[in-house]
């Protein structure tokens, strides 16, 4: 089975590219089709009624996007592979210009409209960078020197990739013929993994995670209370006698479990802040400290041998004497940044691996650093 994935911001005609697709494809091909998009979208039952194909549409709701894509692109191939559909055609509603969309064993095709600027591909560089063919729309609308300039525009994006670029007018379907050819000679997915082409952003921040405050100091360190009263959030910790185990992984917003601790004794933060935290895990009345008016709970952690991704592991690390975690060396992203910020011995700082690696965030305290 061979994997479209058309991508673009909006209203720059990829359904209607989608629909020459369809209408040029070989008579024996048996097509399906996937819509992505927030919270409106027709296309997917204007394709079944038009072409008679079997379609899915998926809302992503608060999610972003391409994000939404990505999670349920697996299950949709299963769909279409169980149908016995030989072409898998999904369209991205484009809103994200960050988050490409493109996989391993696909073919990636950008599609983008020739009167949205000349400036408007440098805008969406990684949309077009790792793409593999930019189809651009709407030419008629526009004259062949800006149609020229255009061009160039996406080549600047792409100076060292030789990126096919099509030109048409898709209500038409007039230059698709190269596109077409293209997609005949794309070859069906093999059994290897399917991955993304490029790494996805590197920052999340609590806006993510649904806060509205704005500001940068409110917005990545603020521990307000999230809808529970004081007194409420107290009783519940009296009740439970919990604490957390000591991972210190910064999921909650706080530096440290401990610090942690310290935001719910005084009414700044929810125990449902802990990835960790089940009503289910009330633990006995050993170690009870009193914090403020609360009594918290200290206990040792505990392994189960199951990660909170549900993966098993093997070891455990283990901090150095007086040290709270297991030590790691570091390679910044982007080295500039530590200079730029002032990054020194002592400081606290959060992240991922870049690329293939742990899917959750760290929280790391500097004790060393190397020039």
């Amino acid at each position: 089975m061979k994997l479209l994935i058309i991508a673009g911001p909006p209203s720059g005609g990829k359904t209607a590219v989608i629909r020459q697709i369809i209408k040029n494809l070989p008579e024996d091909t048996l097509s399906s089709f996937l819509k992505i998009d927030f919270v409106h979208a027709t296309e997917d039952q204007e394709l079944a009624e038009e072409f008679c194909i079997p379609v899915k549409k998926v809302y992503s709701g608060d999610v972003c996007l391409d994000h939404m894509g990505i999670l349920v692109l697996d299950d949709a191939l299963n769909w279409a592979k169980s149908l016995s559909k030989n072409i898998m055609i999904i369209e991205s509603a484009g809103l994200c210009l960050r988050c490409t969309p493109y996989t391993t064993q696909s073919l990636g095709i950008a599609v983008i409209s020739a009167i949205s600027g000349t400036n408007s591909p440098l805008k969406m560089a990684p949309l077009l960078a790792l793409a593999d063919v930019a189809v651009v729309t709407k030419t008629d609308l526009v004259s062949q020197a800006e149609r020229e300039v255009f061009r160039g525009s996406i080549k600047k994006v792409v100076p060292d990739i030789d990126i096919d670029i099509v030109e048409t007018n898709a209500i038409q379907g007039t230059g698709l013929r190269y596109l077409m050819r293209r997609i005949t000679n794309q070859p069906d997915m093999g059994s290897e993994p399917i991955v993304l082409r490029g790494s996805p952003p590197l920052g999340v921040c609590t806006i993510c995670i649904g806060k509205k405050e704005i500001g940068w100091k409110i917005s990545f360190w603020s521990h307000q209370v999230t809808g529970y009263t004081r007194s409420y959030i107290q009783r519940r910790l009296m009740v439970n006698k919990w604490s957390p185990p000591g991972k210190n992984c910064g999921a909650c917003g706080s530096h440290t479990c401990s610090d942690f601790i310290e935001c719910v004794g005084e009414g700044s933060a929810d125990l449902d802040l802990c990835p960790f935290y089940s009503n289910e895990n009330i633990m006995g009345q050993d170690n009870i400290v009193t914090l403020g008016n609360s009594e918290i709970q200290i206990k040792t952690a505990t392994y189960s041998g199951i990660d909170v991704t549900g993966k098993e592991y093997d070891f455990v690390l283990l901090p150095l004497p007086g040290e709270p975690s297991a030590r790691k060396f570091i390679v910044p992203f982007r080295a500039e940044l530590v200079e730029l910020w002032g990054i020194k011995k002592g400081d606290l700082v959060i992240g991922r691996p870049a690329g293939p690696g742990c899917p959750l965030y760290h929280a790391l305290k500097l004790c060393n650093r190397c020039t």
